[in-house]
């Protein structure tokens, strides 16, 4: 839990000594996440060649190209809209961006865009218009594992993959 990318820098470091590619989305403890520019120098610096970011863009990895952002969760105030709206314009962004690549459009997502009782409809019509057919999503942990949806719903397949919901296992994508 760095508060910036020097504190960070032992976490990447064990990230990037795992095997195969690693493709990063900003998560909601992410406090050292800075600008795509800084990161992307800082991991240069220090030779973290295995570890690529998205931050309003994509990356092409074999046949699928990674999108994603954070997204967020709507309380029942409504005073997170704005965040939403931020959020599902990043969407869009890694989405554009990663038409462009060409590929299997896949989502991954820090907060779940779907779980028992919440649909984030503004993220949900963004995997649709795109045609995504696979969604990744993390933050729910311990009890909420209860809350998560998997499987097939509306032509989109979605997956928790939060560390302790896979007991801290990685999770293959690619096969």
């Amino acid at each position: 839990w760095g508060i910036d990318l020097s504190e960070a820098k032992e976490d990447l470091l064990y990230i990037d000594s795992l095997p195969g590619c690693k493709v990063i989305i900003k998560g909601n403890h992410d406090l050292w996440w800075t600008s795509l520019k800084k990161m992307n120098e800082f991991l240069s610096e220090h030779s973290f060649d295995t570890i690529e970011i998205i931050s309003n863009s994509a990356v092409r990895v074999g046949n699928i190209t990674v999108c994603g952002t954070r997204g967020w969760l709507i309380e029942e105030s409504g005073t997170d809209s704005k965040l939403i709206n931020r959020e599902a314009l990043r969407l869009r962004a890694s989405l554009e961006y990663g038409a462009k690549l060409g590929g299997e459009p896949v989502a991954f997502l820090h907060y779940p865009p779907l779980y028992k009782g919440y649909r984030c409809e503004e993220i949900l019509q963004l995997l649709e218009k795109y045609e995504v057919r696979r969604c990744f999503y993390g933050h729910l942990h311990g009890p909420s594992h209860k809350l998560a949806m998997e499987g097939l719903w509306d032509g989109v397949e979605y997956r928790l993959v939060s560390a302790d919901f896979l007991e801290f296992k990685p999770f293959c994508v690619i096969s």
